[in-house]
């Protein structure tokens, strides 16, 4: 079966996204779009995966992720990825009580809003969600991985939040993939002309590595999604399955929206 997949996207509890991105909104955009699969990946938090597990559940053959989009102690993003809500909320719950206390103002930060599948809100995150908690990259890589999920650096080669801006190196790790973000895409195709691309087809000036990338919306609006998104190959629908199409480079990316 082949994943149209999209697993960095934000709801309205980052506070950075748009109100508008409720679960319920992200899943029917996706599925619009012609879309399959998703992940929702909000800054430091997973709370709001629940309202997406009791929606994609309605719909047959759409597939979800649970996520979170952690900033770690060095100041930088990546992808923490689950397919059992129960171990995102775990993760969720270390990262939360990691995070230093500086008290969100929603008219300053913006708003951190949890709603349920039907849209009505049922909470507020208290804390600034906006801030790298106390958790280290190795840490965290180690944490994520004792819970059968995925740690994919994110948008590795821009010039904020970017593990080589951070650190100026990627740390020797196994990964999975990194991300490039949508730009770079965007920028080689305007070169090139293509909108498919394989993992190799940008070149990262900043590292030598023989690392998979991967590329998805990063979107914080409606507009945004699946503007870039993922074509996998795989059997069935699992993470395990998903990991293996990325190490064997059975995928491609499909930029969409210039």
């Amino acid at each position: 079966m082949t994943l149209k997949a999209d697993f960095h996207i934000h709801s309205c509890l980052s506070p950075c996204a748009l109100l508008t991105m409720s679960p319920k909104k992200i899943i029917e955009v996706a599925r619009d779009l012609g879309l399959n699969a998703i992940a929702i990946t909000d800054h430091n938090s997973s709370k709001n995966n629940i309202a997406l597990k009791n929606l994609f559940e309605k719909y047959k053959d759409f597939y979800c992720l649970f996520g979170m989009e952690l900033t770690v102690s060095e100041e930088f993003h990546t992808l923490c990825l689950f397919d059992n809500l129960e171990a995102a909320l775990k993760f969720d719950d270390m990262i939360y009580n990691s995070l230093p206390y500086v008290k969100n103002v929603p008219e300053k930060m913006g708003s951190q809003v949890i709603v349920d599948e039907n849209d009505y809100v049922v909470g507020e995150v208290d804390k600034y969600l906006g801030i790298a908690s106390n958790y280290s990259f190795e840490a965290v890589y180690r944490i994520v991985n004792s819970l059968s999920g995925v740690c994919i650096p994110s948008h590795i080669e821009r010039d904020f939040y970017g593990v080589l801006y951070q650190l100026g190196y990627l740390p020797p790790l196994s990964y999975v993939a990194c991300e490039v973000s949508y730009n770079a895409f965007k920028n080689a195709s305007l070169k090139t002309g293509k909108t498919s691309f394989k993992s190799h087809d940008v070149y990262i000036e900043k590292i030598k590595t023989s690392e998979n990338y991967i590329s998805s919306s990063d979107s914080h609006n409606p507009d945004d999604i699946g503007r870039i998104y993922l074509e996998i190959e795989v059997n069935k629908f699992s993470l395990e399955e998903i990991k293996n199409s990325f190490s064997k480079q059975n995928y491609e990316i499909i930029l969409r929206k210039f």
